[in-house]
């Protein structure tokens, strides 16, 4: 009789471990707390990078002599130096989701400082209509940026973070329909800009060396653009709910960042949650 209910416990301890999962990774995707928290840091660490670059860090008397690969960052190409502040931005997503997520989504507001300064620093609703301007402004900011032939590789970096910021709140708890529709108004307006762009921007072929990144987003997003438009989904009960965080159990004391970590992909494949 005793193995019977080894395997009903087992089998409902393997269900619970399956739920919590599931709850962890609703908290992922274009949940903007980690993100907020990420572009925070990544802006801290730049604008820190740069106050101590040239006193400090990798000063004009001591570069020649100085053979530290982070001297030469800024002699490395433009879209290098975009890439690596936006790795900077994932690595940071990465860590503020598998360690700040106990403390801020779970755990009780008895944490600490730092956990509740941190909950109520991303808390995002209240500040959605202000990331959404901001997100307008930069992007608007960019094209003027590259309009005037004068666009850095970290303000266009940390501008197109304020984007994508702007965009995770959009996305977040929309439903398929209007996801649909702001990627419909994203291809629309990149394709006005694009026409704008090579009808009354001057010298258009001098600059395309060092700005085709954003020629070349701009035609990726007319593309996904049209693809939404072309899309027709048929909605179900399941997509047409708008999707919000799971509730996570009861016994989520449990909860560690190494749990968190194996809900990933692909770790989840490679440690398994237990």
């Amino acid at each position: 009789m005793r193995q019977p209910e080894l395997k009903h416990e087992s089998s409902a301890q393997t269900n619970e471990t399956n739920t919590d999962t599931e709850a962890i990774r609703s908290y992922m995707g274009w949940y903007p707390r980690w993100w907020l928290l990420s572009a925070f840091f990544s802006s801290l660490i730049v604008i820190t990078g740069l106050a101590i670059w040239d006193t400090w860090l990798c000063s004009i008397s001591q570069l020649e002599t100085n053979a530290a690969l982070i001297c030469h960052l800024k002699g490395m190409p433009y879209l290098i130096q975009i890439v690596l502040i936006w790795l900077l931005f994932a690595l940071l997503w990465l860590l503020m989701f598998i360690f700040c997520f106990k403390p801020i989504e779970v755990s009780s507001k008895q944490q600490g400082r730092i956990a509740n300064l941190l909950r109520a620093a991303s808390n995002f609703k209240p500040l959605r209509p202000v990331l959404v301007v901001q997100g307008i402004l930069s992007w608007l900011l960019i094209i003027i940026l590259w309009w005037r032939d004068d666009s850095p590789p970290v303000a266009i970096a940390m501008l197109a973070i304020c984007v994508f910021l702007a965009h995770t709140h959009l996305f977040y708890r929309s439903t398929s329909e209007r996801k649909r529709l702001y990627l419909s108004a994203y291809g629309m307006l990149c394709l006005s800009l694009l026409f704008i762009e090579l009808l009354f921007k001057r010298n258009f072929q001098t600059h395309l060396s060092s700005e085709w990144p954003l020629i070349s987003f701009e035609i990726i997003m007319v593309f996904i653009g049209i693809g939404a438009m072309l899309w027709h989904h048929q909605p179900d009960t399941q997509t047409s709910i708008i999707t919000q965080p799971l509730p996570i159990r009861q016994h989520a004391s449990r909860i560690s960042p190494l749990t968190v970590f194996s809900a990933l992909w692909p770790f989840n494949h490679l440690f398994p949650p237990r």
